[in-house]
């Protein structure tokens, strides 16, 4: 009997770190969504995150790096509201490029060791009575 062969890939979760690890794929949309709609609160609802949990990420991505992410304007009469800082952004595009060249590159490694035509083999031949 044949058997479907599933679609074996690679995965891997890209992560920075100093003391520990502060910045990841999760991190990572919480400042795309920040700066998509100018607020942590409507990131958060947007990624099924508390505002503590997300508030949380910020200050430890901040804290690790020595640096603001965001500026943050207080609410009131205008309204308040958060945005990336140059150095937020730059570090949200470097990660995102790093990321995606670590990907292509890991996927590179990966076909090297498992061709598609090979993978899920093991070398033995298939008795095609079973």
């Amino acid at each position: 009997m044949e058997e479907e062969r599933k679609d074996v890939h690679i995965r891997i979760k890209v992560r920075l770190e100093a003391e520990e690890i502060f910045f990841g794929p999760g991190t990572c949309e919480l400042m795309e969504r920040i700066e998509e709609t100018g607020s942590i609160h409507e990131a958060c609802l947007l990624m099924g995150l508390s505002y503590s949990k997300g508030s949380k990420m910020i200050r430890r991505m901040e804290q690790q790096l020595g640096y603001c992410v965001m500026e943050r304007r207080a609410g009131g009469a205008g309204g308040g509201g958060s945005l990336l800082t140059e150095r937020g952004r730059w570090l949200l595009e470097t990660y995102k490029k790093m990321e995606q060249e670590i990907r292509q590159e890991a996927e590179r490694i990966y076909r090297n060791y498992f061709p598609e035509d090979k993978i899920g083999e093991t070398g033995e031949k298939q008795d095609e009575t079973d």
